[in-house]
């Protein structure tokens, strides 16, 4: 199985091989819920012990693996960077998906070159760099990021780049203002050290309590909900459906998302020299992110179609950021670590207080961007509009509706979206 890796992983390995090396000389720390500290190479003897040995009790066994993590922030601002530049390109690849979808409609696909390169850039940014992204960033970090895209991309309709030229109304600028803030305030004070547990310690974890109190609450909203789809149970157009639909579609997208950054770990830790990739529960991580990524790009279209723009929107959105951001927290102990750090002097409550704001400051923005969109009338018109209007000119089009899809999905989901869109 070791000859037979997806070209995915091979192309990462190679990009991400450099980061590595030159930080694989650096000494990483695992800090234990007792407070000592433990080096943390290639591999702990406490580990080898465990992995060797079957002395330990499941329940003793399972507290010693998730004691034992390994963090590191190293590569972290790099990873910061990345991501906004990934945010910047996802934003180039959607005003150019539409510029396509206006002059390149009628042209057999063959021929529709912007709409070739647009949708190249797209590939690039969310497969290539948020797998390197994910090995280097916290979840926690990650999530609230991804509003950034929204902002480029009412840059660019500002300004008539590709597309165009749109007025943004004096709310959707004070919404953009909110977000960046916010964002600059969350990643400022938010977790920096991410987490780079092996995959036997991810199976421990996915069985610790306090995963389980999120993941089995969630998995059952997220079953009912395609029950009650499936059995045609919730009228259509109602508040309980969107509701419904859009939490569903937030808690399989925060699972997927769980999964592609523990195949993104499994990777880093084999270059660094911890090879788990022939491992069976590897492969089955990745087949579990492929299989909750449709289910969450399905449910996310039923809550924007089932709504209006001003709640269907937001709410989703609102809801895959604190999903991702509860659940990264729980299964890689990303606010264990940083506590961890607060109560032991190395960090200061205030970054605890300025990380929650910031998330709350950047829901505040997105929501107030799509309600800003939908009450201008007129001439005045909001960028934000980009993101839910027909794209073509020509009403006998039928191509441009399915670019615009695509575009939807990506611009809705942020750097998730090409996980979701490509699975589906």
């Amino acid at each position: 199985m070791n000859s037979a890796w997806p070209p995915l992983l091979v192309t990462v390995s190679f990009i991400i091989r450099p980061v590595a090396a030159a930080h694989k000389s650096d000494t990483q720390m695992a800090i234990t819920g007792s407070g000592s500290i433990h080096l943390a190479g290639e591999e702990t003897a406490l580990g080898s012990m465990m992995r060797s040995s079957h002395r330990f009790p499941a329940r003793r066994r399972h507290e010693l693996l998730s004691q034992h993590v390994a963090t590191t922030n190293q590569g972290f601002w790099l990873g910061v960077g990345l991501h906004v530049f990934g945010q910047f390109l996802g934003a180039i690849s959607f005003l150019l998906m539409k510029r396509a979808a206006i002059h390149e409609a009628r042209l057999p696909f063959y021929r529709r070159t912007t709409f070739q390169v647009a949708f190249s850039l797209f590939i690039f940014n969310s497969v290539i760099l948020d797998a390197i992204i994910y090995a280097l960033v916290p979840l926690a970090i990650i999530a609230p990021i991804t509003a950034l895209g929204l902002v480029f991309v009412n840059i660019g309709v500002a300004h008539g780049i590709f597309v165009p030229n749109q007025q943004i109304s004096a709310k959707g600028v004070f919404a953009n203002v909110l977000i960046v803030f916010g964002i600059v305030l969350a990643s400022s004070c938010g977790p920096h050290s991410n987490s780079t547990p092996t995959i036997e310690m991810m199976y421990a974890r996915a069985r610790s309590p306090s995963f389980l109190c999120y993941a089995l609450p969630g998995l059952g909203v997220a079953t009912s909900c395609c029950v009650a789809l499936w059995r045609r149970m919730l009228p259509a157009g109602s508040l309980t459906k969107t509701v419904w639909c859009a939490s569903a579609a937030a808690i399989f997208g925060s699972l997927s998302v769980l999964c592609f950054k523990g195949v993104a770990t499994v990777v880093r830790l084999a270059i660094e020299g911890n090879n788990e990739l022939h491992d069976l529960r590897t492969w089955l991580l990745l087949l579990g992110a492929m299989a909750f990524a449709p289910a969450n790009v399905t449910l996310m279209n039923l809550t924007i179609e089932e709504s209006d723009a001003a709640l269907g929107m937001p709410l989703y959105q609102a809801l895959i950021l604190l999903a991702t951001i509860i659940s990264g927290g729980l299964f890689y102990g990303e606010f264990g670590n940083w506590v961890s750090q607060v109560l032991a002097g190395n960090e200061s409550w205030l970054n605890i207080a300025g990380f929650v704001s910031g998330i709350l400051i950047v829901v505040v923005g997105i929501v107030l961007l799509t309600t800003s969109a939908s009450s201008t009338s007129g001439g005045e018109h909001d960028a934000y509009n980009v993101l839910m209007d027909a794209p073509g000119a020509d009403a006998n089009s039928t191509t441009d509706n399915r670019d615009c899809d695509i575009v939807d999905k990506h611009c809705s989901l942020g750097s998730f979206g090409a996980k979701t869109v490509l699975a589906s």
